[in-house]
């Protein structure tokens, strides 16, 4: 049990060094699948109203690490193009291998050097200033912006939809 206490510790030790030093970096953290079936269902209701103005619908998930959930989403949602964006290069080579022959690519980069021309829905599970830098990135696109369990840090100019529940958890949506 203190083995457990102590690995928590770390963890904890580790995102507040990561907000002390002002990035926007966010550990890699997949997004459960006890709580991904449900997140789908909000997309895919998302998607659906999305499709009656435009063909083709881009989801785009910055921070999307090995693109576990990208995976999911592309295989129940149909039409979509993904886009997944990711800084590290191992799990980058990982996003591309799990995405093969799906409509999707995975972008090597962070999110000050890749600015998507379009975005209709994205999906974050991030930290709260890598979600408001995501927000600012965005500004303009009109994209509807889901972030799991972290609100934007000071999220001025942005107008927050909702907060919807899965579990225990939140799921903050906002148009950028």
């Amino acid at each position: 049990m203190e083995e457990l206490g102590e690995t928590i510790q770390l963890l904890y030790d580790a995102i507040m060094f990561i907000e002390s030093t002002q990035g926007n970096l966010s550990p890699f953290v997949p997004t459960q699948d006890s709580i991904g079936e449900q997140l789908v269902r909000y997309i895919d209701t998302f998607v659906a109203k999305l499709k009656e103005e435009t063909n083709i619908v881009v989801y785009y998930e910055p921070g999307c690490g090995d693109a576990s959930f990208a995976r999911r989403v592309a295989l129940s949602i149909k039409s979509l193009y993904i886009v997944c964006l990711e800084i590290d290069r191992y799990l980058a080579y990982d996003a591309r291998e799990r995405l093969e022959s799906l409509y999707a690519d995975v972008v090597l980069g962070d999110l000050s050097s890749f600015r998507p021309r379009k975005a209709d829905i994205v999906y974050a599970y991030l930290l709260p200033r890598a979600v408001k830098h995501v927000l600012h990135t965005l500004q303009g696109l009109g994209s509807i912006v889901l972030s799991l369990d972290y609100p934007a840090e000071d999220s001025k100019g942005v107008y927050e939809l909702a907060i919807l529940r899965i579990d225990n958890r939140s799921l903050y949506v906002y148009v950028s």
